[in-house]
């Protein structure tokens, strides 16, 4: 029946298939890869807790940041309690998107203390620092600026 419908291109009923029959990591890709037909928000984000390769999360990140931007805090939050926080943010460094993760930065910085000194990219205003989980104080300031 999989085959079915991947040969049909009716890649909402694959995505739905994958899901029952318990193959997340491939419903997710599916949605990614044809996301005007299979993209649903709601179900992306309780699937993609489901998957059992966490290297579709980056994936998933860089599909979040050309797709849908404004939302990809809101998979950050559901993403968080199985990735890795450093990674994430160097892959947000990498693409200059620092700003963009401002509020998931600010929630994960008391759970991993080994991407605070990344934080310090973050643009903002003034003298305004982030607290790590040790009660240390990371200066922000822009990228390439020695503190």
């Amino acid at each position: 029946m999989l085959r079915a419908a991947d040969q049909a291109h009716l890649w909402a009923e694959l995505v739905f298939l994958y899901d029952k029959y318990e193959e997340y990591d491939n419903a997710i890709i599916t949605m990614m890869n044809h996301p005007t037909d299979a993209w649903k928000e709601s179900h992306f984000k309780d699937v993609i807790t489901k998957v059992a390769n966490i290297e579709i999360y980056y994936r998933a990140l860089q599909f979040y940041l050309d797709y849908k931007p404004l939302l990809l805090n809101d998979l950050l939050l559901v993403l968080t309690p199985r990735m890795d926080h450093t990674r994430a943010v160097n892959f947000f460094q990498k693409a200059g998107h620092i700003p963009l993760v401002k509020p998931y930065l600010r929630a994960v910085q008391v759970l991993n203390t080994s991407c605070c000194p990344s934080t310090s990219y973050l643009s903002g205003s003034g003298d305004s620092t982030l607290q790590c989980a040790q009660g240390e104080a990371v200066p922000q300031g822009r990228p390439g600026t020695e503190h």
